[in-house]
């Protein structure tokens, strides 16, 4: 069950037998700082006393930590580390800032142990939105572990921080207040032979569902349940078992996402209907001069119903309208999710009901469907949300399909909502895109670097999409396919390969509209047809966990303004929706597990011709003969294949008399077994290397078949590679 970088255990070790078990200090050994009196103090100053302002976690608590002890600032530190060992999706900067910050209240400036640095680089589990924007909720209920802990003999807390199980009983005693994920997280940290890497209880359970035929009973005690699944897979075939990675991840295909919905009310006809909706237990929307129309009617009726009521209507307003309706009447079903956005505020609740027409005195909320709002009193803050669900909630449209984010939404709403003190989960969200790291066995089949394919490998997950750029012949299609293939099969996912040309259009690319055949004859109607991107972007969006890969090969052959449109936007903002051209009633985003890798032939167009925009969205990696990664490639392909290495002296000799990078020849021509005899040689020579050298040289007066002719060049080549004394040639196969 270690799932995670082995120094991340190493010291959640120390924090166990030196914390937990010593009450010793982590970062000043041989300090009180895990005393009762020092954790009393954080529950007067911290727990006690919260602060709801609006400034950052670390300004609300330099005023709640004003005037306490030492020892309670840097009992908050290392309980600030703890917290800061869960994350997965956190980089070391923001973790030190956290831990470093909470130092700084009282004077200290040290920089922290490198054991802790180096933990930081690793992490346990994605603990969700909730875990991250309130750090506040976690480290209270860690200071209440740290309660218990004090309250216990030396033999007994001895005792407890030995057995795991006991240390779960103590747990349990402690007050959650929403910090069931910290709880999951501490369980996993401290003991992870035995308690998973898995913070969603509701993941636990879909996992003994989904496994349910490997267990003889099931005990009703989750991590229990959990440890004997463990034990009962350990003898089957495959990698070692990690239930959010391939193939141990088939119960993720199980998960039914709550549908959900955004419905804007804040701004319409220049009144905000939200204080209604809420006091009044319902959502809506307006279109009064629209009649009403029942739930239940086909869109294209409810597009003749649009057109006759507001015949002035463009083309695509009408379209929006339509949507809207459509959406509103008979997509949205009782038991859906529905938010809406005030501001900063962010209210949901659960439809209740079908859509009803009630009279309202200016008809802006006669459209209407009951809802039971369930944070009326204490709205979500926007920023609290996943980058991702602010996305969703950044549009324009009136009604939006929160996708995979309603969940989220969900979770949090029914946590701000609950006064009642009882115990609510908090959402784990989803589970962050994985990318595998380059295999020996892919570097020794692409003859490239691993280091090499690891670089792009984290280009691809920080940005999300690469241009491999060079001359021909470098294998740059080649290697894009193959990382896709690699990727998608590892970690499951799909990849497409898309043809750039000169007449490609984002009709093409993304979606426009096809003729076909009418209903009755001689006539013609326009359907609305996604293209590859649009495509492959619904895949990724119901697969967030796994990449989808779209390789598009000769990227700049394209127009590629032309091409992308006001996708160039979502390339750069993710986490971000617009409108679409022929969509307009749809706001969408490009998913983050939608990956692209691109190539392009800088004998086609140079990179300084791409504009900047393109430049500023891709992360360009370059395959140049001769240079990094591809200096050893033909001669290490050669030597794998027992070819004689004449054919990389001769690209090395060809490439130096032409002396430009960008025109050079690359290795993948020679890449062949007919370069293993002279006759080989010289048809690839007359097919391939010519012709490339005629276009090249094209209308310079060069005579091509002279000065490059194949014959002097292998004559040097082969004298070149035989010892001065006329002795017999050098083996280098």
């Amino acid at each position: 069950m270690r799932d995670s970088p082995e120094q991340v255990y190493a010291l959640a070790d120390e924090i166990r037998e030196r914390c937990l078990r010593g009450l010793d200090s982590l970062l000043s050994p041989g300090t009180p700082v895990w005393t009762a009196a020092a954790a009393d103090e954080l529950v007067v100053r911290f727990v006690n006393a919260p602060d709801v302002g609006t400034d950052t976690f670390l300004g609300k608590l330099r005023d709640q930590l004003a005037g306490a002890s030492p020892q309670a600032i840097q009992l908050m530190a290392e309980l600030a580390v703890i917290y800061e060992l869960t994350p997965v999706n956190v980089g070391v900067p923001a973790k030190r800032r956290m831990v470093e910050g909470v130092l700084a209240l009282a004077g200290k400036t040290d920089p922290l142990p490198e054991r802790v640095l180096e933990a930081f680089t690793g992490g346990v589990a994605n603990p969700g939105t909730w875990y991250m924007t309130r750090p506040d909720v976690q480290l209270t209920f860690l200071i209440r572990c740290v309660v218990a802990l004090t309250d216990l003999a030396e033999a007994e807390r001895a005792a407890v921080t030995a057995d795991p199980w006991r240390f779960r009983d103590l747990l349990s005693t402690v007050p959650l207040n929403s910090g069931y994920n910290q709880r999951a997280a501490l369980l996993h940290l401290m003991f992870p032979d035995t308690f998973e890497s898995i913070v969603a209880s509701r993941d636990r359970g879909r996992i003994l569902d989904f496994y349910a035929d490997r267990l003889s009973a099931r005990s009703g005690d989750d991590d229990r349940d959990m440890l004997a699944l463990r034990g009962a897979l350990a003898d089957e075939p495959g990698d070692p078992i990690h239930f959010y990675r391939p193939p141990w991840d088939g119960w993720r295909t199980t998960k039914s996402t709550t549908p959900g919905w955004l419905v804007r009310g804040a701004k319409v006809h220049g009144r905000d209907l939200i204080p209604d909706w809420i006091t009044g237990g319902y959502c809506s929307v307006a279109f009064p001069d629209v009649p009403t129309i029942p739930a239940g009617t086909s869109p294209s009726k409810i597009s003749q119903i649009v057109v006759a009521a507001l015949p002035d209507l463009s083309v695509p307003e009408r379209r929006a309208t339509t949507v809207t309706l459509d959406r509103f009447l008979n997509r949205i079903k009782a038991g859906h999710v529905v938010a809406t956005v005030n501001g900063a505020d962010v209210f949901a609740g659960k439809v209740t009901g079908p859509a009803e027409w009630v009279e309202s005195p200016d008809g802006l909320s006669s459209r209407r469907h009951p809802v039971e709002w369930l944070n009326a009193d204490r709205p979500i803050v926007r920023a609290d949300l996943s980058a991702g669900a602010r996305g969703k909630l950044s549009g324009q449209s009136v009604v939006t399909d929160l996708g995979l984010y309603a969940e989220e939404i969900l979770a949090l709403a029914e946590i701000e909502g609950n006064t009642g003190g009882g115990e609510v989960e908090e959402p784990a969200g989803p589970v962050a895109l994985e990318l595998p790291d380059p295999t020996k066995a892919l570097a020794e089949s692409l003859f490239l670097p691993r280091e090499w394919l690891g670089e792009v490998i984290d280009l691809l997950r920080e940005k999300g999409q690469v241009v491999l750029y060079g001359p021909p012949g470098t294998g740059k299609t080649y290697v894009a396919q193959a990382l896709a293939t690699f990727l998608t099969e590892t970690a499951g996912g799909e990849q497409r390969l898309v043809q750039f040309h000169p007449s490609y259009a984002y009709e093409d690319f993304f979606e426009g509209f096809r003729p076909r055949p009418g209903d009755t004859q001689g006539s013609i109607v326009f359907d609305l047809v996604p293209g590859p991107l649009r495509r492959m972007a619904a895949l990724a969006e119901a697969d967030p966990t796994r990449p989808y890969i779209l390789v598009i090969d000769e990227l700049n052959r394209a127009n590629l303004a032309k091409v992308f449109g006001e996708l160039y936007f979502l390339l750069e903002y993710r986490n971000q929706s617009i409108g679409l051209q022929y969509s307009p009633g749809e706001d969408f985003a490009l998913p983050r597990n939608l990956l692209v890798i691109g190539t392009m032939n800088t004998a086609d167009r140079s990179i300084a011709l791409v504009d900047q925009a393109m430049r500023r969205r891709f992360d360009f990696v370059p395959l140049f003969p001769g240079r990094s990664p591809l200096v050893a490639m033909l001669r290490d392909w050669l030597t794998a294949n027992a070819i004689p290495a004449t054919a990389a002296d001769l690209l090395d000799t060809l490439n130096a008399m032409l002396g430009d990078p960008e025109s050079a020849i690359g290795p993948s021509y020679f890449m062949s077994e007919r370069a293993r005899t002279d006759a080989g040689l010289q048809r690839i020579w007359r097919t391939a290397i010519l012709p490339l050298l005629e276009e090249r040289f094209a209308g310079s007066g060069v005579d091509v078949h002279t000065k490059y002719a194949l014959a002097p060049l292998l004559a040097r080549v082969k004298a070149a590679s035989s010892p001065a004394d006329g002795g017999p040639a050098t083996d280098r196969t």
